[in-house]
């Protein structure tokens, strides 16, 4: 399950290279555009909504292999034993490359590890949301800052990445953080199921049933032209 919501970050993070690549966003010298240009007044709003459809098609595809069917306590467990191991591991590059960035992550790392110990829907809800305060008060300093409001804080943020000014490794980890955000969402609000539904061995995915189609279709093409 982690694995595939894994996918589905590093899926965002080439659309986000995509809008860079295409204009959506801006590119150009690594250097913070002005709050007040186009990226923070003028929405390239035709663009975010392809986008947008693009990542929600691959969202619902990913998603077709994780909807809960059953809630087995072990299962529950593993779920929270891969995604405390990964949230961890992220961390842990995180210190060591960019300690000064573990004030968007520790928030998460000290109130999700209550979430196993807590039955109450609502209180888990609460501890999931107080993990979020980290990347929330900074994008929230950042708007009160560049006087703008969230949404554009939020574009803003992606175009700092675009043009460089954010390091493709901090997006890395970034998606990383956003992975394990996933999986424990999931797990607060009940939504949780192992990967098609625990079934061993699990069946392919998109991407992998898609490079068999690709695959496929090469060979009917080299076969025909022979």
């Amino acid at each position: 399950a982690l694995r595939a919501r894994a996918l589905i970050w590093l899926y965002a993070g080439l659309l986000l290279w995509i809008a860079g690549f295409t204009g959506i966003l801006p590119t150009g010298a690594a250097l913070p555009p002005s709050p007040h240009s186009a990226l923070g007044d003028d929405w390239p709003l035709a663009g975010l909504a392809l986008l947008g459809v693009a990542f929600a098609v691959g969202w619902l595809a990913g998603r077709r292999r994780l909807v809960a069917d059953r809630g087995l306590p072990e299962e529950r467990l593993a779920g929270y034993v891969v995604a405390f191991t990964w949230l961890s591991g992220v961390s842990v590059l995180i210190g060591l490359v960019q300690p000064y960035a573990l004030v968007f992550v520790l928030p998460s790392l000290y109130a999700w590890l209550w979430l196993p110990l807590r039955s109450s829907l609502w209180a888990r809800a609460g501890l999931f949301l107080l993990g979020l305060a980290g990347p929330a008060a900074g994008l929230a300093v950042l708007a009160r800052d560049l006087d703008l409001g969230l949404p554009a804080t939020a574009l803003y943020v992606a175009g700092l990445a675009t043009v460089g000014y954010i390091s493709p490794l901090t997006v890395l980890f970034a998606l990383g953080w956003a992975t394990a955000a996933a999986q424990l969402a999931a797990l607060a609000f009940g939504r949780y199921s192992p990967y098609a539904a625990g079934a061993e061995p699990p069946p392919p995915g998109v991407v992998l049933t898609a490079i068999r189609a690709l695959a496929a279709l090469a060979r009917g093409g080299y076969a025909r032209a022979r």
